[in-house]
């Protein structure tokens, strides 16, 4: 069944009860409850203090709830009272009695609806919201397991998708200034945009060619459709929520036509809704009511997408509604006034989608069973896993799913058996490799991994971007554009101008977000250079790499990027990397870590072929200074069949152990890989190796990760110089495989 039907106008506007959607309630007072619980996170005197109070001592407020609000008791099993910063108390009620526990934060719902926010500091992307519209169980787990996927299906038309964007989006500041765009020169285009992406294409296993032939049927379309909106004008049916009615739409046959274009890719953090994306473009639109010949001017969200799209896609509806919301609680124009276009670069079509309150409250609802099922993936009682959401019955989409590898697994471990047979079929196909001991091995450290999540969020509370509060260490104001931004591959060198007295809070490479007024992260990227230094000679002068061309304007905020968002980013990789190691393609190593390590009588057993020419190398490092223990940590290693561990406190020289390792694994003529959870544990041991390496070695040598990441020292060996020449796949290929040590985080 749809989420939205445009039939459901004509019908009561009661809301659909959804298995998470806090309300509020008239303040009645209810028998006391002596059994109130304290989420572990949170636990502390103060918050027990104000928790434990009785509830005969709040005065709650009859009035709608409104703002930012905290969780400060349990109400019974049902209800919540939330406090203001101003003091006032509201009763809310949460179903399930899960969902809300003390210290949580609430937002109230915005003019054009009447669905709290639950959770509003965890940002939810407006993608993962449209995919809960069909699927929560899908949206969880894509947001919980990052990048879980091996491998990509699909991938090669995602990527073709991302770069139609990136050329639709370049070629639209040109149309609007009255330049044809031929099929040519869209041709021209997509290569040379497609050039910053060979990499990404080599990857997915094709290379710039055949993408540029498999995207050609777009290009007589994109010119087409860049006439009409830039130039002639193009016919669509506009759609409006009714005036007098915000649960109806009002219908306009008319003209439109993008006169400029403010922002493009915008990202959008709005705490207010608890989502984010990124808005393709945001474009000022005249419209032209073809019924009346009444003209509007319009700021209006566009999303681009490469599918047919013969008909408006649910997902992408619910994404353009949010962008359309986001624009309209930030006061651009009434959210009556508001429509977003969704248009399908492959037929043409364009689809206009309004905010309408009926349709953004069940979208809430949606939102809020996702922030509460990632706030709370644990029970609070045993720390045992909370069942994720239920499987949906559509077979077919489940069939499809990119996430069915993921969602057949975790269906595996709570025993669940989906009521279509052919897809309980393809699950149980899917989830064949997987043992007890594999099972249990990975809902270990999916759960030790989500503790760990537990306790990082816990500590980047109140440090987001909209919470926290300016000191020198995390946040400066009052930043200045200071020229025009130079464009650099796909990033923009951007100068700013501190404010007088002020000095630059943060390190050279250390993540930052910028913001201005209510747009928050409008840009995100790290200090190149600082002042005084080579190239910047006036006093007060930083110089930035950006993902976005800010425009020139006074009054900027730059944040640490730590926790300026919320949550964190770096688990969700982790427990994604974990569900790699658990699907087929990690049958290798699942034999190898779930079983004790083996190993040969003598080193030469393991390098029969090499072993000759290793033999100094090995010498030296048995009979120089390590201590015995070293030595024999050394000769372990070496005679293992796959793997050994080597455990020792800190200071105990287990860096000298690997540096002498790995200088003996080059010598026998093996590619060797260094990784770690942090880039300082990586940097630390190539800084004491690259000088006992011969120069061969170190062109050899190759450290995968951005420059930003990286110590400064080890630049020349870094990614990005080693591929900056780089044009086809055949380049890249050669950098990677002539790399006899590659080092890199995981």
């Amino acid at each position: 069944m749809e989420l939205f039907d445009d039939e459901m106008e004509d019908q009561s506007t009661v809301q659909p009860k959804d298995e998470a959607m806090p309300t509020q309630e008239d303040p009645k007072t209810p028998e006391k409850d002596s059994n109130s619980d304290f989420d572990d996170d949170d636990f502390d005197f103060d918050e027990l203090a104000l928790a434990s109070q009785t509830q005969t001592q709040r005065e709650l407020s009859s009035a709608n709830f409104k703002g930012r609000g905290t969780v400060v008791e349990l109400w019974g099993s049902e209800h919540v009272i939330v406090e203001k910063a101003d003091g006032e108390f509201f009763k809310i009620k949460t179903d399930p009695d899960w969902y809300l526990q003390v210290n949580d934060i609430v937002h109230g719902p915005p003019d054009f609806g009447s669905v709290i926010v639950a959770h509003s500091d965890n940002l939810i992307s407006s993608t993962n919201v449209a995919t809960a519209a069909k699927c929560p169980r899908e949206a969880v787990l894509g947001d919980r397991f990052r990048d879980a996927e091996y491998g990509s299906r699909g991938s090669v038309r995602m990527l073709i998708g991302t770069i139609l964007h990136e050329v639709f989006q370049e070629l639209l500041t040109e149309s609007i200034k009255g330049r044809i765009i031929t099929v040519e020169k869209i041709t021209n285009e997509f290569k040379k945009v497609a050039a910053n992406f060979v990499e990404d294409i080599m990857l997915a296993g094709s290379d710039v060619d055949a993408v540029v032939k498999e995207s050609e049927c777009y290009f007589p379309m994109i010119s087409s459709l860049l006439k009409g909106l830039c130039q002639t004008g193009f016919d669509t049916k506009l759609q409006f929520a009714s005036t007098s009615n915000p649960n109806r739409t009002d219908h306009e046959d008319s003209k439109i036509k993008i006169e400029a274009v403010p922002d493009i890719e915008e990202n959008l953090w709005e705490p207010r809704l608890g989502i984010k994306g990124k808005i393709d473009i945001t474009a000022k639109i005249d419209a032209m009511n073809l019924g009346n010949g009444k003209r509007k001017k319009l700021v209006t969200p566009i999303e681009l997408k490469s599918g047919r799209g013969d008909q408006l896609i649910q997902e992408h509806r619910i994404q353009t509604q949010l962008y359309g919301a986001v624009h309209a609680i930030r006061g651009n124009q009434q959210y009556q006034k508001t429509t977003g276009l969704v248009c399908y670069i492959k037929t043409g079509k364009v689809f206009s989608v309004p905010v309408k309150k009926i349709e953004i409250d069940t979208i809430m609802e949606r939102r809020n069973v996702v922030a509460g099922y990632l706030r709370r993936p644990l029970k609070e009682e045993d720390e045992d896993y909370r069942p994720l959401p239920p499987l949906i019955p559509d077979g077919r989409r489940c069939e499809f799913c990119f996430k069915r590898s993921l969602c057949s697994f975790w269906s595996k471990v709570e025993g669940l058996t989906h009521e279509d047979a052919k897809t309980q079929e393809v699950f149980e196909k899917e989830q064949e490799h997987v043992s007890p001991e594999l099972l249990k091995y990975v809902t270990k450290w999916t759960r030790l991994g989500l503790l760990e999540q537990k306790n990082i969020n816990r500590k980047l509370r109140g440090k987001e971007i909209w919470n926290n509060k300016e000191d020198e260490k995390s946040m400066l104001k009052g930043l200045e554009s200071h020229g025009p931004p130079v464009r650099s591959g796909n990033r923009w060198k951007t100068l700013f101008k501190l404010p007088f007295t002020k000095n630059w809070p943060f390190d050279l490479g250390q993540s930052v977000y910028f913001s201005h007024g209510e747009r928050l992260a409008v840009a995100s990227g790290w200090v190149t250079r600082l002042n005084p230094s080579k190239g910047l000679k006036s006093r007060g002068i930083v110089e930035l790499s950006l993902n976005q061309c800010l425009p020139p304007q006074k009054d900027y905020q730059v944040n640490l990027g730590k926790g300026a968002g919320g949550g964190n980013f770096d688990t969700t990789l982790w427990l994604g990397n974990l569900m790699l190691y658990a699907s087929p393609y990690g049958e290798k190593l699942q034999k190898i870590l779930l079983n004790p390590p083996t190993f040969r009588k003598s080193v030469k057993q393991n390098f029969p072929e090499t072993y000759d020419f290793a033999r100094d190398t090995l010498k030296k490092a048995l009979t120089g200074r390590l201590n015995v223990h070293q030595k024999k940590a050394i000769k372990l290693a070496l005679e293992a069949k796959s793997y050994s561990l080597i455990q020792g406190f800190p200071g105990s020289g287990k860096t000298s152990v690997i540096i002498e390792l790995i200088r003996i694994l080059l010598a026998l003529g093996k590619r060797v890989l260094i990784t770690s959870h942090t880039h300082s544990a990586v940097d630390n041991i190539l800084a004491r190796l690259l000088p006992k390496m011969s120069k061969q070695q170190v062109r050899e040598t190759i450290r995968i990760g951005a420059d930003k990441k990286i110590d400064i020292t080890l630049h020349h060996i870094s990614e990005e110089t080693r591929l900056a020449n780089c044009k086809t796949n055949e380049d890249y290929q050669n950098v990677y495989e002539k790399a006899r040590l590659v080092a890199g985080t995981c």
